[in-house]
């Protein structure tokens, strides 16, 4: 009574000796009311996790499939650690990210974190600390977890129930490091405890959950609607044990999918009258996909991606994958990423993040390609500011209007090529060839995204990589791999420009850019070796570019016959643009390369860019252009 007592006089206001200190302390003017009903005890969550999980996730497929397709999206994609704008590629936070537990992967442990916070509106994560560092972390069930508020209202620990046990979790595994992350989704009527999206989907649920019992009966019923049986003998009605005789009969005989068909015999008297579902009665199985349709929209997947009939066109599919990552998954890695790095950043000083590396996400390659398109575009911005756009660090450039001989690396008596050939004037390393020689130093790899145009008006199709690398000291040009993983993205694709550089050398240059980056170091083999080995695909029939959308896979990326973004400010639709006729499967490097050589100014085309050429042109000659860049740069069949 005296805890009641205190709890109601701290809503009263009165003056004491130290009103004023209290006035000074920082806390929240609405604590005290929250703290009238718990009073440290327990607060259970309003709502019944079981049914959640067992009729939600387990028994309706629309709910399992959206679960488990934003879980496995937002657990694939890679993260980062960075230090202010400095990636960090070794840390500790790094490793416990990699490996929480002994029996878990990342995969595992934010699949099964995303799984609980999307199925119960909460997910708790534990850390286990030993002699002052942080050294696993755990998924705790939301089921067996309780918040304990303190006397201010908010949560001062928490308590696990599992097997008649209980364990409440208080101290700090390590220095400013709560036991307990707790992360809950929007709740308006809770104070503790999040909103689980299936409990606004619950009656969807239902609709759809008893329209697959419905089906379920309709089968065992002979797969027809049940019928009655008329009795219309004159000597009245049925006696006890007929009764009961004629209904086992129908029973063991007549009902069940291995009995459909089945004729029925009828003694004297008995009349078989069939009951018949009229249109709007059968209207069901259009009120199960409307449910399906209400159940992903709760989940925040879009329905045509869970195979919902409804307006499946190939563009529209295009966009949905674009809506579902754009406003589910990202979303929900951003709230883990920044509940995590302020949860767990103390224990390394504070000042390190997590981050999600957007550049490793398929599903946003589209949006990556209009965007390094706006900016190849943009003249009124700097390369470092270009680079800065895209989340690169700057690079010494030398400005427009400086000399040749004071740019780095000019040598005037730098050979060149012999006029007459068809490369003559370009610069070589010295090699002593002529031509396109392997000797010469320059190599042909597979039409480049920095070339021009001579006056014979052919595009040369060369491209220029790894540009300043440090020279090999033995001398045979060989890429130099290093074996530690560099810490800064554009060091790593350095070290790929010059694989696929020395390998175009060779005579086998695919097999032998797979060697050099199975030999060369594991980093390499693990991250870039699809990359790697796509560029040197041999050319392909349009068909088979296009079929090959539909099997997405690392190392390519969908590409736009006709540049989308260009096409889309002169007007063109979205469903012309992400039709199935503009959309081909290429290798990434590739698909870098032709994005840059539609910023190339050519002789040929009055001193344009072919995207500059190609504004206010018909759908017919952007194609034909399209298809010009994916022949010269060997992607496609001439």
């Amino acid at each position: 009574m005296s805890r009641i007592l205190d709890a109601g006089s701290r809503l009263l206001p009165r003056r004491t000796a130290n009103a004023a200190a209290r006035a000074d302390a920082k806390a929240s003017a609405v604590g005290p009311l929250i703290a009238w009903e718990p009073l440290g005890q327990p607060v259970w969550a309003p709502r019944d996790y079981a049914a959640f999980a067992r009729e939600g996730f387990m028994q309706n497929a629309i709910v399992y499939r959206s679960v488990r397709m934003i879980a496995e999206a937002a657990a694939s994609v890679p993260l980062l650690l960075y230090d202010g704008d400095d990636e960090i590629s070794e840390h500790p936070l790094l490793d416990l990210i990699a490996r929480p537990s002994p029996d878990q992967t990342t995969a595992d442990f934010l699949e099964s974190w995303y799984g609980f916070l999307l199925v119960a509106g909460n997910a708790y994560v534990e850390a286990v600390g030993l002699s002052g560092r942080l050294r696993e972390l755990h998924v705790l069930r939301p089921d067996r977890m309780k918040v304990i508020p303190g006397p201010d209202g908010w949560p001062e620990a928490f308590e696990y129930s599992a097997a008649g046990r209980s364990v409440r979790f208080e101290a700090e595994p390590v220095a400013a490091v709560r036991p307990v992350l707790h992360v809950r989704l929007f709740h308006p009527d809770n104070d503790h405890y999040g909103m689980s999206p299936i409990e606004a989907a619950a009656n969807a649920i239902d609709i759809h959950n008893a329209a697959g019992s419905w089906n379920k009966a309709l089968l065992d019923n002979a797969a027809r609607p049940s019928g009655a049986l008329v009795y219309a003998a004159a000597s009245g009605n049925l006696t006890g044990e007929q009764y009961a005789r004629l209904k086992s009969e129908l029973e063991d005989s007549y009902q069940g999918a291995r009995n459909a068909g089945r004729p029925l015999l009828l003694e004297g008297g008995l009349d078989w009258k069939a009951l018949s579902l009229s249109p709007k009665d059968m209207d069901f199985v259009e009120a199960k996909h409307a449910a399906a349709r209400e159940i992903a929209l709760a989940l925040g997947v879009p329905p045509m991606l869970l195979g919902i009939p409804g307006d499946n066109t190939y563009s529209n599919y295009q966009e949905a994958q674009r809506a579902f990552w754009r406003g589910t998954v990202l979303p929900l890695i951003a709230r883990m990423t920044k509940a995590f790095s302020g949860w767990l950043a103390p224990a390394y000083g504070g000042s390190v993040a997590l981050k999600p590396d957007l550049d490793q996400v398929e599903g946003l390659s589209a949006e990556r390609e209009a965007l390094w398109a706006r900016l190849n575009a943009a003249t009124f911005l700097t390369v470092n500011e270009k680079r800065a756009a895209v989340g690169y660090a700057p690079v010494d450039v030398a400005a427009p209007d400086t000399p040749p001989e004071a740019k780095a690396g000019y040598d005037p008596n730098q050979p060149r090529i012999p006029a007459g050939d068809e490369d003559g004037g370009q610069w070589t390393d010295g090699g002593g060839g002529g031509g396109g020689s392997n000797s010469s130093g320059r190599v042909r790899v597979a039409q480049g995204d920095t070339g021009t145009r001579n006056d014979a008006g052919e595009q040369e199709r060369f491209i220029q990589l790894a540009q300043n690398t440090p020279s090999d000291p033995e001398g045979d040009g060989s890429p130099n791999i290093p074996k530690e993983r560099p810490q800064r993205q554009r060091d790593r694709l350095k070290v790929v420009k010059r694989i696929i550089r020395y390998a175009a050398k060779l005579k086998d240059p695919r097999r032998m850019a797979l060697g050099l980056v199975k030999e060369g170091a594991t980093w390499v083999y693990e991250e870039y070796s699809p990359y790697v080995t796509s560029y040197f695909d041999d050319p392909k029939s349009l068909e088979e570019l296009k079929n090959a959308v539909a099997t997405p896979a690392k190392g390519y990326d969908t590409h736009h016959i006709a540049e989308q973004t260009p096409a889309e400010k002169d007007g063109f639709s979205r469903d012309l643009i992400d039709g199935p006729d503009n959309l081909v499967r290429i290798p990434t490097l590739k698909h870098w390369q032709i994005t840059g050589w539609f910023g190339i100014k050519r002789k040929d085309l009055g001193n344009k860019s072919p995207r500059e050429y190609l504004r206010g042109k018909s759908w017919e000659e952007r194609r034909k252009m399209g298809l010009e860049a994916l022949i010269e740069h060997g992607v496609l069949k001439p």
